[in-house]
């Protein structure tokens, strides 16, 4: 019984993140396509990366983005996961 629960736990977690990594990826792409870009990439940084926000809470997730838009290479922020949605910085 016990290991029925444990793989459970374990489908719904793995499930857990593969949504989020998607729809965080999702997310971006068309936030940059929106404003006329091409995302080149993303990465996932952590609390202590640099970025441009100051607060970082629990289950907030930033990405640096680097995207192309007339030609021209721009690196762009976000925080994803806040209550109030995501954060550009584009």
């Amino acid at each position: 019984m016990y290991f029925i629960i444990f793989v459970v736990i374990v489908i719904v977690a793995v499930f857990g993140f593969y949504q989020t990594t998607v729809g965080d990826r999702n997310r971006i792409t068309e936030k940059i396509s929106s404003i006329g870009g091409t995302l080149i990439n993303y990465e996932k940084r952590g609390i202590f990366s640099g970025s441009p926000f100051k607060i970082i809470g629990r289950g907030v997730r930033v990405y640096k983005v680097s995207y192309e838009i007339n030609g021209e290479q721009k690196i762009g922020w976000v925080k994803i996961g806040g209550l109030f949605g995501p954060d550009w910085k584009l």
